[in-house]
């Protein structure tokens, strides 16, 4: 069997982060790998309601900035 020597790991802010950190640990010293951790996150536009339900633009781009935000607050966190 071919034992790893690096296992990349995504990282997002959608909860269990400990938990997914100490698995990741575990599998790689399991193999005695290197792990490399990856942070990543979605653009919360993405998920903005744009021009499909009428809101208006005012709500919209505020809803963006609070998204916005939240998530480099996450992302601070989990580099934390």
């Amino acid at each position: 069997m071919i034992s790893p020597k690096l296992i990349l790991m995504p990282l997002s802010t959608s909860g269990h982060v400990t938990e997914r950190l100490k698995g990741g640990l575990a599998v790689a010293k399991y193999f005695n790998a290197h792990l490399d951790v990856y942070h990543t996150h979605l653009d919360p536009k993405r998920f903005l309601p744009t021009g499909q339900l009428g809101l208006p633009t005012k709500l919209v781009k505020e809803l963006d900035s609070v998204a916005g935000r939240f998530a480099t607050t996450e992302s601070a966190n989990l580099k934390t």
